[in-house]
């Protein structure tokens, strides 16, 4: 079997909008979830992926159990709720692409994710466990999340990890800092926007937060995503910046997940973060970059994840600095 990720996390509908009549916006419905758009990214990548959620045995639900089998990431371990409906989001795009959500989350099914419904074979074959921090946003997902993490540790996975700040659906931002850093010490690798970054430790230079977490942390590989800037790396003590690309983009949504499935599918096809020289890590960056950089110029997200030749010969031809 091809090397594996396991993620968990939220799964759920983005309403995206794709035209107006007058003033009144129309929406499609696409999949969505941070966790299950990495899986989508580094499925297109070759990967094998599974995926372990909640959920609503609605036609919502099944829509997205569809989804993942079309996109090829395993959903045996998703659950079906039969007392909670299927989460749904709705997008706000702004005229650079930049987006807002909506979320109808209250009682919503990926919060309903139980400690039970966590089983240790999910992990035999795993070689990465991937995390966000929506699912530490309440019981009883919280309490399956930690119990994942723990299994993932035990079985030596790779763990990986995406703060993926969501105000609104946090009691509080005091609570979501504390909960967001109180898993960090298991984390392998981070990803987070700058944004994040500055949210987690109030400083606003990328090296020299980086900096602290690391000190504060001892995180082995940081990925911090920049928008249209490119990406920061940290490793130890190594720190380095890929440009970004220009494009006209039109739906920022999933970009910093796939920019992450595409990091870690090179992980695992080529040379470990941790095997691998720190220029070699850069020039991973450089075609998460430039996949990241594909995802915007189409709406949706998930289902918008290119393959490997797609994005290579849509690089070359669009961006100068991929062919340098």
């Amino acid at each position: 079997m091809k090397p594996r990720i396991l993620s968990l996390g939220e799964i759920l509908i983005d309403f995206t909008p794709v035209a107006t009549n007058g003033k009144n916006p129309r929406f499609d419905q696409n999949p969505g979830g941070a966790p299950m758009n990495v899986l989508a990214a580094a499925s297109k990548l070759g990967i094998h992926t599974e995926f372990i959620g909640c959920v609503g045995n609605d036609q919502f639900g099944h829509f997205l159990l569809d989804f993942l089998e079309k996109q090829g990431i395993g959903n045996s371990h998703v659950v079906l709720s039969e007392t909670h409906h299927t989460t749904l989001a709705f997008v706000h795009l702004k005229e650079n692409g930049e987006r807002d959500f909506s979320f109808y989350r209250k009682h919503g099914a990926d919060l309903m994710l139980r400690e039970e419904d966590i089983k240790e074979s999910f992990f035999k074959e795993t070689k990465v466990f991937h995390f966000g921090s929506l699912s530490l946003t309440a019981d009883p997902s919280r309490s399956a999340t930690r119990k994942a993490i723990a299994i993932a540790k035990k079985k030596q996975c790779i763990i990986s990890y995406d703060p993926n700040l969501r105000p609104p659906l946090w009691d509080s931002l005091e609570k979501a800092k504390v909960h967001i850093l109180s898993v960090m010490k298991e984390v392998d690798i981070l990803k987070l926007s700058e944004e994040e970054l500055m949210f987690l430790t109030g400083i606003s230079d990328i090296s020299e937060a980086s900096d602290r977490l690391y000190q504060d942390y001892k995180l082995p590989l940081m990925i911090v995503t920049m928008g249209e800037k490119g990406c920061a790396l940290r490793r130890g003590k190594e720190f380095g910046q890929v440009e970004g690309v220009a494009v006209k983009a039109v739906d920022t949504t999933g970009a910093g997940d796939s920019h992450l499935g595409a990091m870690l599918a090179q992980f695992l096809t080529k040379k470990h973060y941790a095997v691998a020289s720190f220029e070699e890590l850069l020039t991973y960056a450089k075609f998460a970059n430039a996949y990241a950089g594909y995802v915007t110029t189409k709406f949706g997200s998930a289902e918008t994840m290119p393959d490997k030749e797609t994005v290579t010969r849509w690089a070359e031809s669009s961006l100068s600095f991929f062919r340098d």
